[in-house]
């Protein structure tokens, strides 16, 4: 859930991504938590694939749909949508309201 970090920071704040590298991003929703006084419900990461290599980059928990999307819309923005892969679950594509966000800011439709 949130391992070393808080839910709502960064995994890779402060790491350096290399644009020329294909991005995997997972997003779930995870048993509800609150910290700080705000639940979360939904969980994204960000991993940087390099053949057998991989790095986390960005790690965050959200209370919502909203701040999630906020989130992925910022993500699209900073390692450009068509660098990243989206790992559609059968979790995820059963949620429609992911799909609607993800497919919405990626372009990319639930693979069946």
């Amino acid at each position: 859930m949130g391992g070393s970090l808080g839910a709502g920071q960064d995994a890779g704040r402060g790491l350096e991504h290399n644009r020329g590298m294909p991005l995997r991003l997972l997003v779930k929703r995870i048993e509800v938590h609150e910290q700080h006084g705000q639940r979360y419900v939904f969980s994204a990461m960000l991993w940087e694939v390099d053949g057998a290599a991989t790095r986390l980059v960005e790690w965050k928990d959200f209370a919502g749909t909203v701040q999630l999307g906020v989130w992925l819309a910022g993500v699209a923005g900073k390692y450009g949508r068509q660098n990243v892969s989206v790992d559609w679950t059968d979790h995820l594509r059963g949620d429609p309201r992911l799909v609607e966000i993800l497919s919405g800011i990626f372009g990319l439709p639930p693979v069946s």
